[in-house]
């Protein structure tokens, strides 16, 4: 998908949150390999500020899903769409279990629930 992304990919259902990630190689030599190494957890979820239910991920749009760890040497982009959040949440964390897992904390939304995250190495930000 060589096209904007973003163009592409929209709420599928009114009120489905759509993350944006836009992942960047490290180029770094290490030990284990040249370039950085990730997986997305098919168990990453959305947690609404003060409200119990989580969103869960609907589906990966440019990517699988897997917890098995792929190395990508170059700008990696991708969507994650998850289930609406509730009406009320005006915010959300973004999470992905585990020891290697992303989180983006205190995210406040926006009226279209579109939102696009950098990860770079170790750390992960708010982009738009």
């Amino acid at each position: 998908m060589g096209e904007n992304i973003k163009s592409l990919i929209a709420p599928v259902e009114e009120g489905q949150v759509v993350i944006h990630i836009n992942f960047y190689s490290c180029y770094a030599s290490c030990a284990r390999s040249k370039g950085c190494s990730f997986s997305v957890s098919p168990q990453i979820y959305l947690v609404p500020t003060n409200h119990l239910m989580n969103s869960a991920l609907v589906c990966a749009v440019n990517i699988q899903t897997s917890d098995s760890i792929s190395i990508k040497k170059t700008m990696t982009r991708f969507a994650l769409i998850f289930e609406a959040l509730p009406e009320s949440a005006t915010g959300f964390d973004f999470i992905e279990p585990g020891f290697r897992g992303w989180k983006c904390l205190n995210i406040h939304r926006n009226q279209t629930d579109v939102y696009t995250l950098k990860i770079q190495g170790e750390k992960i930000v708010l982009i738009s």
